[in-house]
Protein backbone atom coordinates (compact mmCIF):
# COMPACT_ATOMS: atom_id res chain seq x y z
CA UNK A 1 0.00 0.00 0.00
CA UNK A 2 2.90 2.37 0.75
CA UNK A 3 4.27 2.08 -2.81
CA UNK A 4 0.84 2.89 -4.21
CA UNK A 5 0.44 5.84 -1.82
CA UNK A 6 3.81 7.25 -2.91
CA UNK A 7 2.78 6.98 -6.57
CA UNK A 8 -0.50 8.73 -5.78
CA UNK A 9 1.12 11.66 -3.93
CA UNK A 10 3.80 12.03 -6.67
CA UNK A 11 1.06 12.14 -9.30
CA UNK A 12 -0.88 14.79 -7.36
CA UNK A 13 2.20 16.95 -6.82
CA UNK A 14 3.17 16.73 -10.49
CA UNK A 15 -0.30 17.86 -11.52
CA UNK A 16 -0.43 20.83 -9.14
CA UNK A 17 1.80 23.88 -9.11
CA UNK A 18 1.33 24.58 -5.42
CA UNK A 19 1.49 21.99 -2.65
CA UNK A 20 -0.17 24.54 -0.37
CA UNK A 21 -3.24 24.79 -2.58
CA UNK A 22 -3.29 21.02 -3.04
CA UNK A 23 -3.12 20.46 0.73
CA UNK A 24 -6.06 22.77 1.30
CA UNK A 25 -8.15 21.06 -1.40
CA UNK A 26 -7.33 17.58 -0.09
CA UNK A 27 -8.06 18.66 3.47
CA UNK A 28 -11.55 19.76 2.44
CA UNK A 29 -12.10 16.75 0.18
CA UNK A 30 -11.00 14.11 2.69
CA UNK A 31 -12.15 15.87 5.85
CA UNK A 32 -8.63 15.70 7.26
CA UNK A 33 -6.52 18.25 9.10
CA UNK A 34 -3.98 20.19 7.05
CA UNK A 35 -1.18 18.52 9.04
CA UNK A 36 -2.50 15.02 8.20
CA UNK A 37 -2.57 15.89 4.51
CA UNK A 38 0.99 17.30 4.57
CA UNK A 39 2.24 14.11 6.25
CA UNK A 40 0.76 12.12 3.33
CA UNK A 41 2.25 14.48 0.75
CA UNK A 42 5.69 14.22 2.39
CA UNK A 43 5.44 10.43 2.35
CA UNK A 44 5.45 10.14 6.16
CA UNK A 45 1.97 8.54 6.12
CA UNK A 46 0.01 6.62 3.49
CA UNK A 47 -3.33 7.37 1.88
CA UNK A 48 -5.95 4.79 2.79
CA UNK A 49 -7.85 2.89 0.08
CA UNK A 50 -11.01 4.91 0.83
CA UNK A 51 -9.08 8.17 0.53
CA UNK A 52 -7.48 7.03 -2.74
CA UNK A 53 -10.89 6.20 -4.23
CA UNK A 54 -12.24 9.66 -3.30
CA UNK A 55 -9.15 11.34 -4.77
CA UNK A 56 -9.35 9.22 -7.92
CA UNK A 57 -12.95 10.26 -8.55
CA UNK A 58 -12.29 13.93 -7.85
CA UNK A 59 -9.11 14.26 -9.92
CA UNK A 60 -10.02 11.69 -12.62
CA UNK A 61 -6.99 9.54 -11.77
CA UNK A 62 -6.76 5.94 -12.96
CA UNK A 63 -5.99 4.03 -9.77
CA UNK A 64 -5.46 0.92 -11.93
CA UNK A 65 -2.36 2.43 -13.49
CA UNK A 66 -1.00 3.69 -10.18
CA UNK A 67 -1.33 0.20 -8.67
CA UNK A 68 0.33 -1.43 -11.65
CA UNK A 69 3.95 -2.40 -11.95
CA UNK A 70 6.12 -3.99 -14.59
CA UNK A 71 5.22 -7.48 -13.46
CA UNK A 72 1.59 -7.18 -12.39
CA UNK A 73 -1.48 -5.01 -12.57
CA UNK A 74 -4.33 -4.58 -10.13
CA UNK A 75 -7.09 -3.57 -12.51
CA UNK A 76 -10.67 -2.77 -11.62
CA UNK A 77 -13.73 -3.97 -13.47
CA UNK A 78 -17.41 -3.12 -13.79
CA UNK A 79 -19.97 -5.80 -13.07
CA UNK A 80 -23.73 -5.89 -12.48
CA UNK A 81 -24.95 -8.88 -10.45
CA UNK A 82 -27.93 -10.54 -12.13
CA UNK A 83 -28.90 -13.25 -9.67
CA UNK A 84 -30.76 -10.93 -7.33
CA UNK A 85 -33.22 -9.14 -9.61
CA UNK A 86 -34.44 -9.86 -13.12
CA UNK A 87 -34.88 -6.16 -13.85
CA UNK A 88 -31.12 -5.69 -13.76
CA UNK A 89 -30.90 -7.47 -17.12
CA UNK A 90 -32.19 -4.34 -18.86
CA UNK A 91 -29.69 -2.17 -16.96
CA UNK A 92 -26.86 -4.40 -18.11
CA UNK A 93 -27.90 -4.30 -21.77
CA UNK A 94 -28.45 -0.54 -21.67
CA UNK A 95 -24.95 0.03 -20.28
CA UNK A 96 -23.36 -2.05 -23.05
CA UNK A 97 -25.46 -0.21 -25.66
CA UNK A 98 -24.19 3.17 -24.46
CA UNK A 99 -20.61 1.99 -24.60
CA UNK A 100 -20.97 0.59 -28.14
CA UNK A 101 -22.62 3.85 -29.19
CA UNK A 102 -19.60 5.73 -27.88
CA UNK A 103 -17.17 3.56 -29.85
CA UNK A 104 -19.25 4.00 -33.00
CA UNK A 105 -19.16 7.80 -32.64
CA UNK A 106 -15.41 7.67 -32.02
CA UNK A 107 -14.99 5.55 -35.18
CA UNK A 108 -13.74 2.71 -33.04
CA UNK A 109 -13.91 -0.99 -33.79
CA UNK A 110 -14.96 -4.24 -32.14
CA UNK A 111 -13.44 -7.69 -32.10
CA UNK A 112 -15.65 -10.58 -30.94
CA UNK A 113 -13.72 -13.71 -29.98
CA UNK A 114 -16.53 -16.26 -30.26
CA UNK A 115 -15.96 -19.39 -28.22
CA UNK A 116 -19.78 -19.66 -28.40
CA UNK A 117 -22.19 -18.20 -30.94
CA UNK A 118 -22.05 -14.37 -30.67
CA UNK A 119 -24.86 -13.31 -28.36
CA UNK A 120 -25.38 -10.06 -30.29
CA UNK A 121 -26.30 -12.10 -33.36
CA UNK A 122 -28.80 -14.22 -31.46
CA UNK A 123 -30.44 -11.03 -30.23
CA UNK A 124 -31.21 -9.92 -33.80
CA UNK A 125 -33.56 -12.90 -34.30
CA UNK A 126 -36.97 -13.60 -32.75
CA UNK A 127 -37.34 -17.18 -31.48
CA UNK A 128 -33.61 -17.68 -30.93
CA UNK A 129 -33.45 -14.38 -29.04
CA UNK A 130 -36.36 -15.39 -26.80
CA UNK A 131 -34.86 -18.85 -26.31
CA UNK A 132 -31.48 -17.35 -25.34
CA UNK A 133 -33.18 -15.24 -22.64
CA UNK A 134 -35.33 -18.19 -21.55
CA UNK A 135 -32.35 -20.55 -21.26
CA UNK A 136 -30.37 -17.97 -19.33
CA UNK A 137 -33.19 -17.39 -16.82
CA UNK A 138 -34.36 -20.99 -16.62
CA UNK A 139 -31.10 -22.95 -16.67
CA UNK A 140 -28.18 -20.62 -15.92
CA UNK A 141 -29.66 -18.36 -13.21
CA UNK A 142 -32.53 -20.64 -12.13
CA UNK A 143 -34.96 -17.78 -11.55
CA UNK A 144 -38.01 -18.85 -9.48
CA UNK A 145 -40.28 -17.15 -12.03
CA UNK A 146 -39.20 -19.73 -14.63
CA UNK A 147 -39.37 -22.83 -12.46
CA UNK A 148 -42.48 -24.27 -14.14
CA UNK A 149 -42.37 -22.41 -17.46
CA UNK A 150 -41.75 -24.15 -20.78
CA UNK A 151 -40.43 -22.51 -23.92
CA UNK A 152 -43.51 -22.54 -26.12
CA UNK A 153 -45.51 -20.30 -28.46
CA UNK A 154 -46.59 -18.07 -25.56
CA UNK A 155 -43.10 -17.31 -24.27
CA UNK A 156 -41.61 -13.94 -25.23
CA UNK A 157 -39.30 -11.40 -23.64
CA UNK A 158 -41.04 -8.30 -22.22
CA UNK A 159 -41.48 -5.24 -24.41
CA UNK A 160 -39.14 -3.18 -22.22
CA UNK A 161 -36.38 -5.71 -22.91
CA UNK A 162 -37.19 -5.82 -26.59
CA UNK A 163 -36.69 -2.10 -27.15
CA UNK A 164 -33.37 -2.10 -25.30
CA UNK A 165 -32.16 -5.21 -27.12
CA UNK A 166 -33.04 -3.72 -30.52
CA UNK A 167 -30.92 -0.65 -29.72
CA UNK A 168 -28.01 -2.88 -28.72
CA UNK A 169 -28.26 -4.92 -31.92
CA UNK A 170 -28.26 -1.77 -34.08
CA UNK A 171 -25.08 -0.56 -32.41
CA UNK A 172 -23.40 -3.92 -32.97
CA UNK A 173 -24.44 -3.90 -36.62
CA UNK A 174 -23.06 -0.38 -37.17
CA UNK A 175 -19.38 -0.57 -36.19
CA UNK A 176 -16.23 -1.85 -37.83
CA UNK A 177 -16.36 -5.46 -36.71
CA UNK A 178 -14.08 -8.49 -36.55
CA UNK A 179 -15.39 -11.89 -35.45
CA UNK A 180 -13.13 -14.86 -34.70
CA UNK A 181 -14.95 -18.21 -34.85
CA UNK A 182 -13.91 -21.83 -34.73
CA UNK A 183 -15.66 -24.85 -36.21
CA UNK A 184 -17.02 -25.48 -32.70
CA UNK A 185 -18.47 -22.00 -32.15
CA UNK A 186 -22.01 -23.13 -32.95
CA UNK A 187 -21.91 -26.30 -30.86
CA UNK A 188 -22.72 -24.74 -27.48
CA UNK A 189 -25.93 -23.23 -28.88
CA UNK A 190 -26.92 -26.56 -30.40
CA UNK A 191 -26.23 -28.24 -27.07
CA UNK A 192 -28.47 -25.72 -25.28
CA UNK A 193 -31.37 -26.40 -27.66
CA UNK A 194 -30.97 -30.16 -27.37
CA UNK A 195 -30.67 -29.90 -23.58
CA UNK A 196 -33.92 -27.94 -23.44
CA UNK A 197 -35.62 -30.56 -25.63
CA UNK A 198 -34.36 -33.53 -23.62
CA UNK A 199 -35.26 -31.81 -20.33
CA UNK A 200 -38.84 -31.32 -21.47
CA UNK A 201 -38.57 -27.54 -21.67
CA UNK A 202 -39.43 -27.66 -25.39
CA UNK A 203 -42.02 -30.15 -26.61
CA UNK A 204 -43.27 -28.56 -29.83
CA UNK A 205 -42.02 -29.60 -33.25
CA UNK A 206 -43.06 -26.18 -34.59
CA UNK A 207 -40.88 -24.39 -32.05
CA UNK A 208 -37.95 -26.63 -32.95
CA UNK A 209 -38.43 -25.93 -36.66
CA UNK A 210 -38.56 -22.17 -35.96
CA UNK A 211 -35.37 -22.22 -33.88
CA UNK A 212 -33.32 -24.15 -36.41
CA UNK A 213 -34.75 -22.21 -39.37
CA UNK A 214 -33.69 -18.94 -37.76
CA UNK A 215 -30.26 -20.37 -37.07
CA UNK A 216 -29.83 -21.38 -40.72
CA UNK A 217 -30.93 -17.90 -41.81
CA UNK A 218 -28.50 -16.35 -39.33
CA UNK A 219 -25.59 -18.36 -40.71
CA UNK A 220 -26.56 -17.31 -44.23
CA UNK A 221 -26.61 -13.65 -43.13
CA UNK A 222 -23.12 -13.94 -41.61
CA UNK A 223 -21.93 -15.63 -44.79
CA UNK A 224 -23.23 -12.74 -46.92
CA UNK A 225 -21.59 -10.17 -44.64
CA UNK A 226 -18.31 -12.07 -44.83
CA UNK A 227 -18.55 -12.17 -48.61
CA UNK A 228 -19.19 -8.43 -48.90
CA UNK A 229 -16.85 -7.54 -45.99
CA UNK A 230 -19.52 -5.17 -44.72
CA UNK A 231 -21.35 -5.14 -41.40
CA UNK A 232 -25.12 -5.36 -41.64
CA UNK A 233 -25.94 -1.65 -41.25
CA UNK A 234 -22.62 0.19 -41.41
CA UNK A 235 -18.90 -0.42 -41.13
CA UNK A 236 -16.48 -3.08 -42.26
CA UNK A 237 -16.67 -6.77 -41.36
CA UNK A 238 -13.97 -9.45 -41.23
CA UNK A 239 -14.51 -13.09 -40.26
CA UNK A 240 -11.73 -15.46 -39.14
CA UNK A 241 -11.76 -19.24 -38.83
CA UNK A 242 -9.44 -19.94 -35.90
CA UNK A 243 -7.56 -23.24 -35.95
CA UNK A 244 -6.99 -23.45 -32.18
CA UNK A 245 -9.53 -23.81 -29.40
CA UNK A 246 -10.98 -20.62 -27.94
CA UNK A 247 -11.27 -20.63 -24.17
CA UNK A 248 -13.79 -17.82 -23.62
CA UNK A 249 -16.03 -15.23 -25.23
CA UNK A 250 -14.47 -11.80 -25.37
CA UNK A 251 -15.59 -8.54 -26.96
CA UNK A 252 -12.75 -6.05 -27.30
CA UNK A 253 -13.67 -2.47 -28.16
CA UNK A 254 -11.00 -0.01 -29.24
CA UNK A 255 -10.92 3.63 -30.24
CA UNK A 256 -8.18 6.25 -30.42
CA UNK A 257 -8.69 7.27 -26.79
CA UNK A 258 -10.33 4.34 -25.01
CA UNK A 259 -10.19 0.54 -24.90
CA UNK A 260 -12.62 -1.79 -23.17
CA UNK A 261 -12.81 -5.54 -22.80
CA UNK A 262 -16.00 -7.48 -22.08
CA UNK A 263 -15.33 -10.96 -20.74
CA UNK A 264 -18.57 -12.90 -21.09
CA UNK A 265 -19.92 -15.44 -18.62
CA UNK A 266 -23.37 -16.71 -17.59
CA UNK A 267 -24.49 -16.22 -21.22
CA UNK A 268 -25.55 -12.57 -20.81
CA UNK A 269 -23.39 -11.15 -18.06
CA UNK A 270 -19.89 -9.79 -18.44
CA UNK A 271 -16.95 -8.20 -16.72
CA UNK A 272 -16.25 -4.81 -18.28
CA UNK A 273 -12.55 -3.98 -18.00
CA UNK A 274 -10.99 -0.67 -18.98
CA UNK A 275 -7.54 -1.25 -17.51
CA UNK A 276 -4.87 -0.23 -20.03
CA UNK A 277 -2.30 -2.87 -19.10
CA UNK A 278 -4.85 -5.68 -19.07
CA UNK A 279 -6.15 -4.59 -22.46
CA UNK A 280 -2.64 -4.57 -23.90
CA UNK A 281 -2.56 -8.28 -23.04
CA UNK A 282 -5.93 -8.76 -24.73
CA UNK A 283 -4.61 -7.03 -27.85
CA UNK A 284 -1.63 -9.39 -28.01
CA UNK A 285 -3.90 -12.39 -27.43
CA UNK A 286 -6.18 -11.38 -30.31
CA UNK A 287 -3.16 -10.79 -32.54
CA UNK A 288 -1.97 -14.30 -31.74
CA UNK A 289 -5.41 -15.77 -32.49
CA UNK A 290 -5.48 -14.04 -35.87
CA UNK A 291 -2.03 -15.45 -36.65
CA UNK A 292 -3.49 -18.92 -36.05
CA UNK A 293 -6.60 -18.24 -38.09
CA UNK A 294 -7.61 -18.01 -41.71
CA UNK A 295 -9.56 -14.94 -42.81
CA UNK A 296 -12.59 -16.31 -44.65
CA UNK A 297 -14.21 -12.98 -45.49
CA UNK A 298 -13.64 -11.30 -48.84
CA UNK A 299 -12.17 -13.40 -51.65
CA UNK A 300 -11.70 -16.64 -49.68
CA UNK A 301 -14.72 -18.31 -51.30
CA UNK A 302 -13.53 -21.92 -51.08
CA UNK A 303 -12.55 -21.85 -47.41
CA UNK A 304 -15.65 -19.82 -46.47
CA UNK A 305 -18.02 -22.21 -48.30
CA UNK A 306 -16.37 -25.19 -46.63
CA UNK A 307 -16.71 -23.52 -43.24
CA UNK A 308 -20.40 -22.67 -43.54
CA UNK A 309 -21.23 -26.03 -45.10
CA UNK A 310 -19.77 -27.72 -42.02
CA UNK A 311 -21.84 -25.41 -39.79
CA UNK A 312 -25.01 -26.20 -41.74
CA UNK A 313 -24.40 -29.95 -41.44
CA UNK A 314 -24.08 -29.63 -37.64
CA UNK A 315 -27.35 -27.68 -37.53
CA UNK A 316 -29.16 -30.32 -39.59
CA UNK A 317 -27.82 -33.17 -37.48
CA UNK A 318 -28.90 -31.39 -34.29
CA UNK A 319 -32.34 -30.68 -35.78
CA UNK A 320 -32.86 -34.35 -36.57
CA UNK A 321 -31.85 -35.37 -33.04
CA UNK A 322 -34.22 -32.86 -31.47
CA UNK A 323 -37.14 -33.82 -33.71
CA UNK A 324 -36.53 -37.52 -33.10
CA UNK A 325 -36.48 -37.03 -29.33
CA UNK A 326 -39.76 -35.09 -29.34
CA UNK A 327 -41.37 -37.63 -31.65
CA UNK A 328 -40.25 -40.56 -29.47
CA UNK A 329 -41.39 -38.77 -26.35
CA UNK A 330 -44.84 -38.10 -27.83
CA UNK A 331 -45.12 -41.75 -28.83
CA UNK A 332 -44.32 -42.87 -25.29
CA UNK A 333 -46.85 -40.43 -23.86
CA UNK A 334 -49.56 -41.75 -26.18
CA UNK A 335 -49.15 -45.35 -24.97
Amino acid sequence: MREFSVKLKDFLLNQNNSSTGLAKDLSDLLNLSRDSVYRRLRGEASFTIDEAVIIGKEYKISLDLLMSSENNTFGTYRFRPLYEAETKFSENVRAVTKLLSYFQKQQGNLCYVAEAFPIFRLLETEKLRDFAVYYWKKVILNYPSHQFIKFDEDYFIPQEYLIIVEDLVKQYQSVDLVEIWTKETIQKLLFQIEYAVESGFISSQDIINDLYSELEALLLSVNHQAQSERNKLEGNFALYDCEIQLENNCVYAESELVTNCFLNFNNFNNLSIGDEIFNQEVTMWIKNLKARSVQISGQAEKRRNQFFLAQSKMVQASLERSKAFISDNLSLSAR
